[in-house]
């Protein structure tokens, strides 16, 4: 799903490049260099911000860390939770970071932030397939732990 929504992603911003600026300028300014560096922590820091005011969850309940194995940093908590309300939080890095990194595509015209739209989306990919496989359960709470499942799982 991942290689999909990053495809998707480029190609939606080479469209709107093309319908709305008509430009396809391709300049790797600061402010690009900077997104792609920190996108990642722009991400999880968004979960982790939906943790605490969607679902409530105290800071001390959660963990902002870096993946061992994946170098990449992460947000869980072992706190139960209500699906909707997680599935609200997996959703929201992708929503949050690419509207973002549209409305730059839009203001400066330039062609390269269709690129990091594809990484965000694509990012948000592992997330999205969470949300959707959480829709199709009947368990109501969740914690979010790593397992076989996405990171999340059942709450006793």
């Amino acid at each position: 799903m991942s290689w999909f929504l990053y495809i998707l992603g480029t190609a939606l911003g080479f469209l709107i490049n093309y319908l709305i600026i008509q430009s396809y300028s391709f300049d790797l300014d600061l402010l690009i260099i900077l997104m792609f560096i920190t996108i990642f922590i722009v991400h999880e820091l968004t979960h982790f911000i939906g943790y605490k005011v969607i679902c409530r969850i105290n800071s001390f309940d959660l963990k902002f860390a870096k993946d061992r194995r994946l170098d990449i940093p992460y947000t869980r908590t072992m706190v139960p939770i209500d699906k909707d309300k997680l599935f609200i939080v997996l959703i929201l890095p992708g929503i949050i970071t690419s509207l973002m990194i549209l409305l730059a595509n839009v203001i400066t015209g330039n062609v390269a932030y269709s690129f990091l739209l594809g990484i965000s989306l694509a990012m948000s990919g592992a997330d999205l397939d969470v949300a959707i496989q959480l829709k199709k359960k009947q368990q109501q709470l969740w914690k979010s732990i790593d397992n076989n499942f996405g990171f999340i799982s059942e709450s006793n």
